[in-house]
């Protein structure tokens, strides 16, 4: 099949505000895509498992198979910004070397300190 008529511009990639206009156009032309929660659940729980500190890894690895299936939407929102805020961060806030800032003592925080002081020590 052959088309006709179509016009196709080269843009060089260090061309930034011409790749830009080029993504806008093609974000327009795409429906928006949320991610599916089930989705979003998966790659929670792969990202606590990975976290590049082994100690971490073991211990938000194994709180994430045990309550992120049963997290609501506004407890996934609080976990994932937890976990930005770093693995060194959240191990010594979850083993209580340091005090909790007041933006990450949540509810998923409380459950993952007792987790920590429970659950994680018998497994």
């Amino acid at each position: 099949m052959m088309v006709k008529n179509l016009k196709i511009r080269v843009v060089p990639a260090d061309r930034r505000s011409e790749t830009g206009y080029i993504q806008s156009l093609i974000q327009r032309r795409l429906p928006v895509m949320t991610e599916d929660t089930t989705i979003r659940r998966k790659r929670l729980i792969h990202r606590s498992r990975y976290t590049g500190m082994k100690e971490t890894d073991l211990l938000l690895g194994g709180f994430a198979n045990k309550y992120v299936a049963g997290f609501s939407s506004d407890e996934l929102n609080i976990y994932e910004d937890l976990l930005g805020a770093g693995d060194p961060n959240i191990y010594v806030w979850a083993v209580g070397r340091e005090e909790t800032p007041e933006e990450y003592d949540t509810s998923v925080m409380k459950l993952l300190k007792e987790y920590t002081e429970f659950d994680h020590r018998m497994g």
